[in-house]
């Protein structure tokens, strides 16, 4: 079983005890990127440009 697998089923099994760390982890692993990395990403001037409203 891996890492992610693990995560997985400690997030399904009790949600309470989870950090935001673990959740950015492992939607990390099924999305790609994340919010945080698009934000810094944009702080940075490397690509992920945001449109204006």
């Amino acid at each position: 079983m891996s890492n992610y697998n693990k995560l997985y089923d400690k997030i399904k099994n009790n949600p309470k005890n989870i950090s935001f760390k673990e959740i950015d982890k492992l939607l990390t692993k099924a999305g790609g990127f994340t919010r945080i990395f698009k934000e810094e990403m944009y702080e940075k001037g490397n690509g992920f440009k945001r449109k204006k409203l």
